[in-house]
């Protein structure tokens, strides 16, 4: 039933473009707005904002879930997973920072937009886990930077982010059901919000074994061996933040280098080179994440099969 409703959900997020209509976050900011009592014990305000919502919607799965053969539970699962899933327009801003690089009109303003944009659809965008919108564009926005190099950062950018909207709801949604996927979703929406220590702690938690299993499908649908090297390196370490593991393991898989920290190699060529380069680079991000999603629905469909 869970695969089934992973199937559905995706390929309504396939035709729709997005889950917009289903992603409807304005009962946050007013539940949060009624806790501001308990703001000074982060533990607990955490605990009532975030666990409460996932009970209600346990208590509904209790309650509803054997109606009509199942299919309540059905469509209370594809309803959690378009709510928690695929959240902003990742592919599009992909794309559209393929196509400036193709055209040879980047700049830095437009690195700076895309990762603004970038930044307003999770909550922990940045590997060190900064505490700030304005931080997270620090990540690429960095003023002694040429283009070249801002591009090395954002692509540590957006590997995370589609770490965070699709493989670790994905995750957790085989392992332990919907509401485990509403959990995390919310909990990355309550840190964007509060900023609260505690709820990074929690972050960091629900991520570290995604992470690990969506570093193996880049490995699987990559190069593997350089995928290996790295992952082995990282995978026990409980000192690497995700987007650092994500980012190291994703450009193992895509045998991406860091020449573009590299004077000689920017020296070496022109512009339009470097250029086409860039654009290639991102062409080969866009296929790795699709891949690898693929490689990730059978991550699911095993464990639904096994357990």
């Amino acid at each position: 039933m869970n695969f089934l409703a992973v199937i559905i959900s995706l390929l309504i997020l396939r035709v729709a473009g997005s889950a917009a209509m289903f992603q409807v976050d304005g009962w946050l900011d007013i539940w949060l707005a009624r806790l501001h009592r308990l703001s000074t014990q982060p533990a607990a305000h955490f605990m009532v904002a975030v666990v409460t919502p996932c009970v209600v919607v346990w208590v509904g799965y209790a309650l509803l879930g054997r109606w009509l053969w199942g299919s309540v539970e059905l469509l209370l699962s594809v309803l959690v997973l378009l709510y928690s899933l695929g959240r902003g327009t990742y592919k599009s801003i992909l794309r559209r920072y393929q196509t400036v690089w193709r055209e040879q009109t980047i700049n830095c303003e437009t690195m700076e937009q895309i990762a603004t944009e970038l930044s307003a659809q999770c909550a922990m965008n940045t590997p060190d886990q900064k505490s700030s919108e304005s931080e997270n564009s620090d990540l690429v926005s960095q003023t002694n930077d040429s283009i070249y190099e801002q591009h090395y950062r954002l692509r540590e950018l957006f590997f995370y982010v589609g770490f965070e909207r699709v493989f670790t709801v994905l995750f957790w949604f085989a392992i332990l059901g919907p509401v485990a996927a509403l959990f995390y979703r919310i909990t990355s929406m309550y840190y964007s919000r509060t900023q609260h220590a505690f709820a990074v702690k929690v972050l960091f938690v629900l991520e570290w074994p995604a992470a690990r299993i969506a570093g193996l499908c880049f490995g699987l649908v990559g190069d593997f061996a350089r995928l290996m090297q790295a992952w082995l390196s990282l995978a026990a370490n409980l000192q690497v933040a995700s987007g650092e593991f994500i980012n190291a393991t994703a450009s193992a898989a895509l045998n991406f280098q860091s020449q573009w920290l590299s004077h000689n190699f920017i020296d070496a060529r022109n512009h339009a080179e470097l250029a086409k380069f860039a654009a290639d680079e991102v062409s080969q991000m866009l296929g790795l994440y699709n891949r690898a999603i693929v490689c990730m629905l059978v991550f699911v469909a095993l464990f639904e099969i096994i357990v």
